[in-house]
This record gives structure tokens, sequence and C-alpha cells, in this order.
């Protein structure tokens, strides 16, 4: 159960890092797709919580032996990039001042 939880958890992270990296190279103006990008971090991020919350449940079981590294650092790398496309959406995009005239 534990190596699925993990292997769950590194296919979550493989379209969260393209995803932010697509968050960045796109203009803030075009808020249309930031907001397509922000909902499909936010399904990333919940999925990466829930597993993270099994495979902690797991731990405190003593049940199954697991792989700190796996279950815990590589959904702390999920939620960051989820996290970075979701503030990246939000932010207000620059504004330009037009002189009059």
């Amino acid at each position: 159960m534990s190596s699925f939880i993990a292997t769950l958890q590194i296919f979550l992270l493989l379209p969260a890092l393209p995803l932010a990296m697509m968050s960045h190279r796109t203009p803030r103006a075009r808020r249309s797709r930031h907001g397509s990008y922000m909902a499909a971090a936010s399904l990333l991020a919940l999925g990466a919580v829930m597993g993270t919350l099994i495979s902690l449940s797991l731990s405190l079981s003593g049940e199954h032996d697991i792989d700190p590294l796996l279950s815990f650092v590589v959904p702390a790398l999920t939620l960051g990039a989820c996290g970075f496309v979701v503030r990246r959406g939000m932010l207000a995009p620059p504004t330009r001042r037009h002189r009059p005239g």
C-alpha cells in the first residue's frame, strides 16, 4: 500500500512541475488561462495532501514501513509548485500608466 501511495505522489509531482513552468511563462494578463492553471493546481494539491495524510496515518499506525523521503518530501514539492501556480494566478497583472496627451 505504501509503495502505491509513493508512486501516486510521484505521478502527481510530474504534471505539477510543467504546470508551474507554464504558469510562469504565461503573462498574468491572460486571466482565463491562469484560471485553468489554478484549477489544475488545486486538484493536484488536493491529491498530494490526501496522499500525505494516508502516508501519515500508515506511519502512525505502524502497520507499514514507509520511506519518509517519498512520503513527505515529494508531496511538499508538489504543494510548493501548486502554491506557486495559485499565487501567480491570483496576483493582479501589472497596470500600465497612460500619460494624458
